[in-house]
């Protein structure tokens, strides 16, 4: 498609952000070392294919899918503009990662379009959305298994998050993320099936998450998230984006292909309480008892009322419906 081409990829190959090259049929004829690097699959596993066969999968924030008419890389070919934004690929592993693309035509000599280009970078903030990421380069903050903050780590991080928000007379979210059915799923696939779903879950999870958020583990199958200064419709937001996120992602086994899904229940935690009776009122939304309760997100609209002396001003009303419910679409 270059002339020259082997000077550009040695140039493609150096940089740190994800680049890949498709023709008009948008099969893949060239990726660099940071595609690689971001999304897991190496130059061998995809090329000769479309980026919806099995590899990327792009969906938008709302899960939507972003292949064919959606598909960025197709309207720069067929109108030959240019097109940016923040989608979630799919990752080899398995979950989804917030990436921002742009995608822009390739033409030949005469002006006609013969192909397209696709740049991405990772937008997630993986350590950062952990926080304090000096104290987790230690062994001992970290899950083995997911490699976020483990409990003891998380029991920390929210103890002071709630000393922060007495002090600043703000208010801290919590989110109790429980993955569903996760002891039949263990059951049917093994342990090493368990251990997959859920890194799978935990780096999907940390998708819509902000840089101050805090995401745990703090159960077998159960993580906890803090994010400081939320309102219930966005602590709503977060935790619907999250819950579709992990719906959509998926990983491929010698048994099959292996989904997942999650409940997650949440409130605005008063910073007087304990961590115990917070995390309790988060634990009792996330709860499923029935089938038809998997897979949704229940949040609070309660929000405590901060001592007038401590607080910046009168807490924001929520916007949800008391114990909203969701149900997956």
């Amino acid at each position: 498609m270059f002339e020259n081409s082997d000077v550009l990829y040695i140039l493609l190959d150096n940089l740190q952000e994800g680049v890949y090259l498709v023709d008009a049929e948008r099969r893949i004829t060239y990726w660099n070392k940071g595609a690689e690097r971001i999304s897991g699959f190496t130059s061998q596993e995809v090329l000769g294919k479309r980026c919806s066969d099995n590899v990327l999968i792009h969906v938008d924030g709302d899960g939507n899918l972003m292949c064919g008419k959606h598909c960025p890389l197709m309207a720069a070919i067929q109108d030959g503009g240019v097109r940016s934004g923040t989608h979630y690929l799919r990752h080899k592993e398995g979950h989804r990662l917030p990436v921002h693309v742009t995608a822009a035509p390739i033409s030949d000599a005469d002006g006609k379009v013969i192909g397209a280009v696709e740049t991405f970078y990772d937008k997630s903030s993986v350590m950062a959305a952990l926080g304090e990421i000096e104290e987790l380069n230690r062994p001992e903050r970290l899950c083995q298994v997911t490699g976020v903050g483990n409990r003891e780590y998380a029991e920390q991080f929210l103890k002071q998050r709630l000393i922060d928000a007495r002090q600043d007379g703000t208010h801290v979210g919590l989110l109790v993320i429980d993955v569903d059915d996760y002891d039949k799923l263990v059951h049917s696939y093994g342990q090493n099936a368990g251990h997959i779903v859920l890194k799978m879950v935990a780096r999907t999870a940390m998708g819509p998450m902000r840089s101050c958020d805090f995401l745990g583990r703090w159960d077998v199958a159960r993580f906890l998230a803090a994010l400081p200064g939320v309102t219930p419709s966005k602590l709503y937001q977060v935790a619907q984006q999250l819950r579709v996120l992990v719906q959509q992602s998926s990983r491929t086994l010698s048994k099959g292909r292996l989904f997942v899904t999650v409940s997650v229940g949440g409130c605005v935690c008063d910073p007087y309480d304990t961590i115990d009776h917070a995390v309790a009122q988060a634990e009792d939304l996330a709860c499923t008892h029935t089938t038809d309760q998997r897979n949704r997100v229940r949040i609070s609209e309660d929000v405590p009322r901060l001592p007038r002396s401590r607080s910046r001003g009168q807490a924001e009303n929520a916007s949800t419906p008391r114990d909203a419910i969701t149900q997956s679409t």
